[in-house]
């Protein structure tokens, strides 16, 4: 796959990616996991049971579950006729924090 910035005349600033078609890379998160204990290979492999990849599923969903309220929340937030822009306070750090520590555990 050759990623092309626009201009042909410079070739030297043309970058080549080589991934192999049959590779497929992941990232290290909790769908990752739970897509991977799905596998027969894995199952077999680290002995995994099917509540243990009920378990993984139920908690992909849990986890997206929280983020589709959070985008939720702040698209009303967003819309709402008192919507403006403000230096933050601690409740919206604290807010913040929050959701950094839900969204990454």
């Amino acid at each position: 796959m050759e990623v092309d910035d626009g201009d042909e005349d410079d070739d030297d600033n043309m970058e080549t990616i080589d991934i192999d078609p049959k590779e497929l890379v992941l990232g290290e998160d909790y769908y990752s996991l739970a897509y991977i204990s799905y596998l027969i290979d894995n199952q077999n492999k680290y002995s995994l049971t099917r509540e243990i990849r009920n378990t993984h599923f139920k908690r992909c969903l849990y986890i997206f579950g929280l983020q589709i309220v959070l985008v939720a929340l702040l698209g009303l937030q967003m819309v709402s006729k008192d919507f403006k822009f403000t230096l933050a306070n601690y409740q919206v750090f604290l807010t913040r924090f929050i959701c950094a520590i839900l969204l990454h555990i």
